[in-house]
């Protein structure tokens, strides 16, 4: 367990991420309901009529366009982000946002504020545990997939500190969002190989 490590990439993530987080939340705010409990709707979709027939857009559905902060912040904690459902159109139920019904046109200031308490609070667990238990060599630790996310979220961070840059800020998530798919194949590799060895010693015959 290298637990050093795992503090030291818990603090460079969550430095990086509190300031996005409110940048995003200071431009969404002042749209958000202030009621405590948000409003019924009954249709969540945007319908149109043509023809006499109804067509119905989901939000869910489709390409969504997420600012530079939000960007930065999803695509640097993926399993952070699952769990809390910050940010997204349409979070699963079992997410806290899915739990507080914090989604569009139901999303309220409350509920936003406690997913990205929430978000804020899953980060730092997330990338303590990713840097403590690696799953590559030690001798390795340089190249893995956890090192060239938090340097592309770093980068990230201070690109969007420059004005004028804007989405641009943003262009090294898309390495990020590579590494994260290395560390994915890496641990089914990693984790398929682990338990075939226990196999092999398992079943091997005793002489």
């Amino acid at each position: 367990m290298h637990w050093k490590r795992g503090i030291l990439l818990a603090a460079i993530h969550l430095a990086v991420a509190v300031p996005l987080i409110v940048s995003y939340e200071r431009k969404v705010w002042p749209y958000l309901h202030t009621n405590p409990e948000p409003p019924q709707v009954v249709m969540r979709d945007l319908a149109e009529d043509q023809g006499g027939q109804t067509v119905t857009f989901s939000r869910c559905e489709g390409w969504i366009h997420y600012p530079p902060s939000q960007t930065i912040v999803m695509m640097a904690n993926f399993p952070a982000i699952a769990f809390s459902g910050w940010g997204l159109e349409c979070p699963p139920s079992w997410s806290v946002a899915g739990r507080l019904h914090n989604d569009w046109p139901t999303r309220t200031r409350q509920t936003e504020k406690k997913t990205a308490l929430g978000l804020i609070l899953l980060i730092p667990i997330e990338w303590f545990l990713l840097g403590s238990f690696s799953i590559f060599r030690q001798k390795y630790w340089r190249y893995e997939p956890c090192i060239v996310i938090a340097g592309c979220t770093v980068l990230s961070g201070l690109l969007y500190m420059i004005p004028g840059i804007g989405d641009g800020s943003a262009a090294p998530a898309v390495f990020t969002g590579l590494a994260w798919y290395l560390w994915f194949f890496a641990l089914l590799f990693f984790g398929c190989r682990r338990c075939w060895q226990f196999l092999a010693r398992r079943l091997r015959p005793t002489q």
